[in-house]
């Protein structure tokens, strides 16, 4: 069971949302899962051997910021890469194009440190909630909608704005503000999937 008097430095150990879902209804920080409707970015970072690690660790804390500022969900930091969402706890209407406005805004930011990032965005529902023991619990969230997310990550090398985007994430969006390019269609758990870059504007 969460208790609301946590150290002020455990608490940089959770998204400020997730610690307030926490505390308006401790039941969710015991083990219990739901199913929602996310739009997932998986974010992986690519360091060449010539690049300062100052220089990194100043980037990626600025994504972290920049995520969390743009209403995303953090949920999980690991080393170079970070998974968030859009659309929980909070619902947001437009969280399709929500995820697209953040990554591009990274993507651009990256270009500028002439850093190499690589974003990934998918859209569908997943399983979030904490799996663990009574002992020890984490936060999570699961499901093919995440798992395709990370395993697009791997393709989006090629792609020079640094995004990719699952058709499921192109025939959603509603906004004219936002162009792809088609890149490629592989297999995913027997389901042809196909990607898009997007394209910076």
């Amino acid at each position: 069971m969460f208790f609301k008097n946590r150290n002020s430095f455990l608490r940089k150990f959770f998204d400020p949302k997730i610690l307030q879902l926490f505390e308006n209804d401790p039941k969710k920080s015991d083990i219990y899962g739901e199913q929602k409707t996310l739009t997932v970015l998986s974010i992986g970072f690519f360091l060449q051997e010539s690049e300062s690690f100052e220089k990194f660790v100043e980037f990626y804390a600025f994504c972290v910021d920049e995520l969390l500022a743009q209403g995303a969900t953090i949920n999980r930091l690991n080393g170079l890469q970070i998974l968030a969402y859009y659309n929980y706890p909070k619902e947001i209407k437009n969280h399709v194009e929500k995820a697209c406005e953040t990554a591009s805004k990274l993507a651009i930011k990256a270009k500028e440190k002439k850093l190499i990032m690589r974003t990934a965005i998918n859209s569908g529902k997943a399983i979030i909630g904490c799996v663990g023991s009574a002992n020890l619990v984490s936060h999570v969230v699961i499901g093919d909608t995440v798992s395709l997310t990370e395993e697009m990550l791997k393709l989006a090398l090629p792609a020079e704005s640094g995004i990719i985007v699952s058709n499921f994430v192109k025939d959603s969006m509603n906004s004219e503000n936002f162009k792809f390019d088609l890149m490629q269609t592989f297999r995913f758990s027997e389901t042809n999937i196909t990607i898009y870059e997007l394209v910076l504007q």
